[in-house]
């Protein structure tokens, strides 16, 4: 069965559940200037810019693919 997925923009603070299963929190967005592109975090600190966000018909979400990636100190 095929998802619907449509471009999505995540809201720093927001917590995400990735369509592996993993929830990460938005760290910081560019609403209007480059849509679908936000900084993320797992919950093990890996942080990373997502480039091409999109939401699916069932909740979840995923990106393109991202860069910038490094351990950082978790924010909640």
């Amino acid at each position: 069965m095929t998802k619907n997925r449509t471009p999505f923009t995540p809201k720093a603070g927001q917590k995400c559940l990735n369509d592996n299963g993993t929830v990460y929190t938005c760290l910081r967005s560019w609403p209007g200037d480059i849509p679908g592109e936000a900084i993320m975090q797992s919950p093990g600190g890996w942080t990373f810019t997502a480039h091409g966000c999109g939401l699916y018909d069932d909740g979840t979400m995923d990106w393109d693919y991202s860069t910038g990636g490094s351990f950082e100190e978790v924010r909640m």
